[in-house]
């Protein structure tokens, strides 16, 4: 990783997340990229800041009310 940011290991870009590049890109699941390259389940597919980032906004909903874990 480098300045928050995740390589593909696919085509040696750097991106925040590679989710969507490799679905868009490669045509690739994310269970697909981690058997192609003998990564692990946990491996993650963004990058720290992003993941930091992203669960800050969902706390944030959780506490204000605009998600609910209700169905």
């Amino acid at each position: 990783m480098n300045d928050g940011l995740i390589q593909c290991l696919e085509c040696g870009g750097w991106f925040r997340s590679i989710w969507s590049h490799l679905v868009r890109v490669h045509g690739l699941t994310a269970r697909e990229y981690r058997e192609h390259h003998d990564l692990p389940k946990s491996h993650k597919l963004a990058s720290n800041d992003l993941r930091a980032a992203q669960s800050g906004l969902t706390k944030g909903m959780f506490a204000d009310g605009t998600m609910n874990n209700e169905q």
